[in-house]
């Protein structure tokens, strides 16, 4: 029986921010929206609500603690283990059994998450409605028909609820179903649905449209959402924008351009992001007004969507949009004041995309504006804007980048930014990929991206050949997973020998994504024993391990009859335990101080909390910085790939993706560590697959204004 009440979030719904773009065309090392990853190889992991971002993957980035004030620490070890046993189909439903089932996201605990809508209990009610939602999520595939009577039953308890917070709770969870029928529930609550109910239905049906890539919500939402849109209450003006945005459909453009100007600067950019779609030249004067927005986030999102709309201009003639990126480069370059960095992460934004051929003399112009700076926001946007120069350049040379000099404190970030614009360049694929086999391995982080960016572009010579074969046999992890991967997309087949050894070395170093990434290419290159040793890991613990030795047997069309259970986790003795109370954690940085509130019995805030108290944190960077959406550190490399050599569990919870949230860094599930980032701004397609563990409390005008190589210099628990 559904009448329950909904827990008390423990970050509700904040105003504040503004929603980041989808894919900002930036490749690792330096990060695009979407997906918040820790590592630079591709997992083959599924991803539940489809692809979050243009990073690669499905993106990048359980929540954690505690909910409605029962602690869930014993049930959360115990249950993730005892729902993979089939038992749990049978468990009696509770509260706490629907929750933890709903964390561990096991496929047999489907008929317990069902049993728990017909309950009397209210609490349980609530928890299943919730488990539910995080099935919809599942980084590992559920079968179609699980996946749709969950939906159906979700649809059924909307039909008889009348209560807010029951309608409110299961519109959130139909959201993360990447389905179309889930489309048809919230469509009908949509109708009479009070200000703070539309705002969750337009949250999640801009989630499903992002899920399905934009074949659901139909044409028929955009008339009640533009209606929302154009008339409603701010929060549920916010839910309408982002539906629509999400849906990329070129009937919602003149709704998008009248919310651009909207008095809701959550809307405002929301509303420049859709742009960055559909607009045509008529709108390109409204986008380049809000680059005078007095909200950064405005400012930032209208930015990229100049520079997106320019991705789109032919290589020669004249185009629309890139007339107006001169004018946007010449604006920004004005307004940007260097001692104040928040005001040149606009133009950042505008130099992260992929600009047009036609800009290059307002890339130059803009890049001797910014030539005498000595701050380091100031050489980073000036690099950037040099990379989108060298960008252009046919003949696969940087010569832009080879004079930006940006410092000694940046000598391997210009490097790997040197290593993404080759390999994003006009240039033909075989110029690009004999440039990027030229560049020195300057640092671990140089070389990985190289091999990244060879598989990436699909160039088999014998240069190529011999590059990725010397670096199987690296010392370094990164190197030999990236190298592993590259060598499996060019179907090397001399590779085959050296995939053992670099799984043995992933395994070694907590790398659970490098033994996917390899287990997947031992089937595809057909190793004699692929199929033994895929075998060996079916069991394994870790989530994405087993994922991939499936995928792969899939590929070798040697799918087990009967997959085994998976073997307990073990937890090392020195894993940290939940937290024992609401700490606080002062970060300092090169730029000021942010101070954190920790999450009280969340296991990842207490592993956080461990690695401060090491001096783990310190003086390591802000490795990876995209405007408006996150600002990412707490990797010992530098590069995304690294951690504290061990790996914790996913904690799955309600709390939301608002500006300022604390989020760990995944590339799978359970494999955090060590990096952590902020939220710039909200980020609803986080919510649910990536754990959140604290909430700043002050200081978010400090993380507006870090840029890569920024420094963090201590974490003081409190």
């Amino acid at each position: 029986m559904l009448t329950f009440l909904t827990p008390p979030l423990a970050h509700p719904p904040s105003g504040e921010g503004e929603l980041g773009s989808a894919g900002v065309g930036v490749a690792w090392p330096f990060g695009t929206r979407g997906r918040v990853r820790r590592s630079p190889r591709v997992v083959p992991v599924p991803e539940g609500a489809g692809r979050a971002g243009s990073e690669k993957r499905h993106p990048s980035p359980e929540g954690g603690g505690t909910e409605g004030g029962v602690l869930l620490v014993v049930l959360l070890a115990g249950l993730a283990a005892c729902a993979h046993d089939p038992a749990a189909t049978s468990l009696a439903p509770s509260a706490e059994t629907d929750r933890a089932l709903g964390r561990a996201q096991a496929p047999k605990a489907v008929a317990a998450v069902l049993a728990g809508f017909a309950d009397p209990s209210p609490a349980v009610g609530a928890a299943a409605v919730f488990a539910a939602g995080q099935f919809g999520l599942s980084w590992q595939p559920l079968p179609e028909a699980d996946l749709d009577r969950l939906v159906v039953g979700l649809t059924a308890a909307a039909e008889v609820s009348h209560d807010l917070a029951e309608r409110t709770q299961l519109a959130r969870a139909l959201g993360k179903f990447a389905r179309p029928a889930a489309v048809v529930p919230l469509e009908k609550m949509l109708a009479d649905a009070p200000p703070d109910l539309q705002r969750e239905i337009g949250i999640s049906l801009g989630r499903i449209a992002y899920g399905t890539q934009g074949k659901a919500p139909g044409l028929e939402a955009i008339e009640p959402l533009t209606a929302i849109l154009l008339h409603g209450e701010p929060s549920a003006r916010y839910g309408a924008a982002y539906a629509l945005m999400r849906m990329k459909r070129a009937e919602a453009r003149p709704a998008l351009t009248f919310g651009i100007k909207d008095g809701e600067p959550t809307v405002r950019a929301v509303c420049a992001r859709g742009l960055a779609d559909v607009a045509e030249p008529t709108e390109l004067p409204y986008l380049l007004e809000r680059l005078g927005d007095p909200d950064e986030g405005v400012r930032v999102e209208a930015a990229r969507a100049l520079g997106k709309l320019g991705a789109k201009c032919p290589a020669t003639g004249a185009c629309p949009a890139a007339a107006a990126i001169d004018t946007a480069l010449e604006t920004l370059v004005k307004a940007y004041a260097p001692d104040y960095p928040a005001t040149g992460m606009a133009l950042l934004a505008l130099a992260q995309e992929k600009l047009p051929p036609a800009t290059q003399p307002a890339l130059e112009k803009a890049i001797a504006s910014l030539a005498p700076g000595e701050s380091r926001d100031r050489r980073v946007i000036g690099c950037w804007l040099a990379g989108s120069l060298d960008h252009l350049n046919k003949a696969g040379a940087t010569p832009a980048l080879d004079v930006c000099k940006p410092g000694t404190d940046l000598v391997a970030w210009e490097a790997a930014l040197q290593v993404h614009v080759l390999s994003e360049s006009v240039a033909e694929a075989p110029v690009r990929a004999a440039a990027l086999i030229r560049l020195p391995p300057l640092t671990p982080t140089v070389a990985g991206a190289v091999d990244d960016a060879l598989g990436d572009l699909g160039v088999d010579t014998p240069a190529v050949r011999a590059h990725l074969l010397f670096d199987l046999t690296s010392p370094d992890f990164a190197i030999a997973i990236s190298a592993a991967d590259a060598a499996g997309k060019l179907k090397i087949a001399e590779a085959v020998p050296l995939l053992p050894r670099v799984l043995t070395l992933a395994e070694a170093t907590a790398q659970d994504d490098g033994m996917a990434t390899v287990l997947t290419h031992l089937a595809g290159l057909h190793a004699p024993n692929a199929a033994v040793i895929l075998t060996r890991y079916l069991d394994d613990p870790r989530p994405t391990v087993r994922a991939g030795a499936l995928a792969g047997l899939e590929v070798l069309k040697a799918n087990p009859a009967v997959i085994p259970e998976p073997r307990a986790r073990v937890a090392p003795p020195t894993e940290a335990g939940p937290l024992d109370r609401a700490h606080v954690a002062r970060i300092r940085t090169s730029r000021g101080e942010m101070v954190l509130q920790l999450e009280a019995g969340s296991r990842t805030a207490g592993n956080f909390a461990q690695l401060a108290r090491r001096s783990f944190y310190d003086g390591l960077t802000w490795h990876r910085v995209v405007p408006d959406f996150v600002v990412q550190g707490g990797d010992p490399r530098g590069d995304g790939s690294g951690g504290p050599g061990y790996t914790i569990p996913c904690e799955i919870g309600e709390q939301r993706y608002v500006r300022g949230a604390v989020g760990m860094a995944l590339s799978g599930k359970d494999t955090g560590g060590s990096q952590f980032f902020i939220t710039l701004s909200a980020q609803p397609h986080l919510e649910g697959k990536y754990t959140i563990f604290g909430l700043v409390q002050s200081g978010m005008e400090v993380a507006d204004q870090l840029v890569e190589g920024d420094h963090i210099e201590s974490v003081v628990i409190e």
